[in-house]
């Protein structure tokens, strides 16, 4: 499902046509079970090159563990609203995943388990394909802290969970990664 947001930062509203909170389905790493996960879809203005918006599933820091840290919930997502105006001013097409157990009750989230975020933002691409009809099966994966540890997994994860997809790269900063080795 999707629902407009009313009360985005207001830069980053003036460069969406469309801004949205999405739910969609996606997938629990740990159990296997299906999990409803929720996130947020931005569009920029005007008319989409050939080919459609390029994608770029954004994976935020570390937010916090209950539902109430979902940066869908917050106007300003939680301090990332610029990044996400800067990405949808360049022409990109955003979709930002709360990641499971995040904006929505019922579930757990499962922090610093990178698999689930993984298919969280894998997920969240189609939901935004699925909002925005039009927008190429190409996409790319971008975060930072918890988010960058999602971008990881997503790249290790798409050749066959992101099955329709076409993952063209990601980038990952200040992972936590495994250093219990060192």
């Amino acid at each position: 499902s999707a629902n407009a947001l009313p009360t985005v930062d207001l830069r980053l509203k003036a460069e969406s046509s469309l801004a949205a909170r999405i739910t969609y389905t996606s997938t629990s790493a740990v159990d296997n079970s299906e999990q409803t996960v929720s996130g947020t879809v931005f569009v920029p203005r005007g008319e989409a090159p050939d080919g459609g918006w390029p994608i770029i599933a954004f994976g935020h820091p570390t937010t916090g563990t209950r539902p109430e840290c979902a940066p869908s919930l917050d106007p300003t997502l939680l301090t990332i609203a610029p990044i996400v105006t800067g990405l949808v001013k360049a022409g990109y097409l955003v979709a930002v995943s709360d990641y499971q157990g995040l904006g929505v009750e019922g579930t757990y989230h499962p922090y610093l388990e990178p698999k689930t975020a993984g298919y969280n933002l894998i997920d969240s691409v189609r939901a935004a394909r699925t909002l925005v009809p039009a927008a190429p099966d190409r996409w790319a994966a971008l975060g930072g802290s918890q988010g960058g540890q999602a971008a990881w997994a997503a790249n290790e994860v798409a050749p066959v969970y992101g099955v329709g997809l076409n993952l063209v790269g990601s980038v990952s900063f200040s992972a936590p990664l495994n250093i219990s080795r060192i």
